[in-house]
């Protein structure tokens, strides 16, 4: 009688990110101010965050967070969550930053494939292997397209002009002032275009296989170690530090309602891991009894799990995915699935160039009397440096110690 024992071949792969230098990107905003003019702008976006303490009438603007978490956030959730059919599945696991301007996200992802067979009375099929690895290297290649695209177009920067107003002295007042800043042309006849250019950054982006992993299935003898933990996102807050002064009248309660709120946290934490702790022993206690139980009569020997799995890498090393003298993953196979892409992600940083027009705005006779107001200026300074060279020839003007009186000279009485 043929037995049948399900091998899982757990792939492993790693998606490796690397910053590259910094380019200037597109105009994102353009202004041509005429001779005279001058104008205030006001720039903000999704990353900046303003702070103001009305005790001190301190303001200040700082950027939360970069791009580069947001895409490693958007990769993570492109990647969980697979589902694939035909005897295939897939599992990982994802866990975004809570922290405001966090660092970004990270995650875990393997491929699980279900072969079933044994022994060497056993068949099985490996190409499902070959095919859910393909497909999976163009999903994570199609989805770093897609995410590093959404990037770019949930970048925003707001660019824009606002009027000087006569408004009462505050917190308004303090946005207003810390946001915008003053532009000016000084020219007299011709005007000036200010280009305000995004500063983008260069990363590379590779998918790559690591590792190939055979295992039997046993539900009495259980080796995987992987554990997905749902995230509890209910009644989650996004908190918004605050900055207060030493000298704040209101620190001490202030101090005190931060320290409530951290303690009534670390208790229902506490509670909710005892819980999980208390459900985690009880299933230990029950699966450490039952495999006492069921000890002398398990499901697969020693042998008979050997042999499943070394037939499992002959069919692998067979469909060359595997390489015969390592039992590691093939070379071919590796550079087949491996691809490598140079994303350009935005950065909150701004570069403002001023080019000065080539066209003049003034009359005939207005460029003459600027021409003339010039080649008078040129004269002015001619003429100081020649009473200046007079200056220094002149006894009169000379800053010497006159010559003391002889003593041989006889005296006038």
């Amino acid at each position: 009688m043929k037995q049948r024992i399900p091998v899982d071949v757990i792939l492993y792969f790693e998606l490796v990110r690397c910053s590259e230098s910094l380019v200037i990107g597109d105009p994102i905003y353009s202004t041509t101010l005429l001779p005279g003019e001058r104008v205030r702008l006001f720039t903000s976006d999704r990353h900046t965050q303003w702070s103001y303490d009305s005790e001190s009438n301190l303001s200040y603007r700082h950027q939360t967070t970069s791009e580069e978490s947001y895409y490693a956030a958007g990769m993570a959730e492109a990647m969980s969550d697979l589902t694939i059919n035909e005897s295939r599945s897939s599992s990982s696991s994802y866990e975004d930053s809570w922290a405001q301007g966090g660092g970004g996200a990270s995650f875990s992802f393997f491929g699980l494939i279900e072969l079933g067979g044994g022994g060497s009375w056993g068949s099985y099929d490996s190409e499902s292997t070959s095919r859910f690895s393909h497909s999976l290297s163009r999903h994570a290649e199609s989805s770093s397209r897609y995410v590093a695209a959404s990037v770019r177009a949930k970048s925003s920067t707001s660019v824009g002009e606002v009027e000087q107003r006569q408004h009462a002295e505050g917190e308004s007042e303090a946005h207003y002032e810390s946001a915008s800043r003053v532009f000016s042309n000084p020219n007299k006849c011709k005007a000036v275009t200010y280009l305000f250019h995004k500063i983008n950054k260069i990363q590379k982006v590779h998918f790559k296989l690591v590792a190939i992993e055979r295992r039997v299935q046993d539900p009495k003898v259980p080796t995987g170690a992987h554990q997905r933990v749902p995230v509890d996102t209910t009644g989650r807050l996004t908190i918004k530090p605050e900055f207060i002064s030493a000298a704040n009248k209101e620190r001490l309660e202030k101090e005190k309602m931060a320290r409530t709120s951290a303690a009534e946290r670390q208790q229902s934490t506490a509670s909710a891991m005892g819980f999980q702790q208390s459900g985690f022993y009880a299933a230990a206690s029950y699966k450490s009894a039952q495999m006492v139980f069921e000890r002398s009569d398990p499901t697969y020997d020693i042998p008979v799990r050997k042999a499943a799995i070394e037939a499992v890498d002959r069919e692998l090393i067979d469909a060359g995915i595997l390489d015969e003298k390592t039992l590691e993953p093939s070379d071919t196979f590796v550079k087949e699935l491996y691809w490598e892409r140079e994303e350009i992600l935005p950065t909150p940083g701004i570069i403002v160039k001023g080019c000065l027009d080539e066209c003049v705005t003034c009359e005939p006779a207005l460029v003459k009397e600027i021409e003339l107001d010039l080649e008078r200026k040129k004269l002015e300074n001619e003429m100081l440096k020649q009473q200046i060279e007079l200056l220094e020839k002149s006894q009169e003007y000379r800053c010497c110690p006159s010559e003391p009186a002889s003593d041989d000279e006889p005296d006038d009485q």
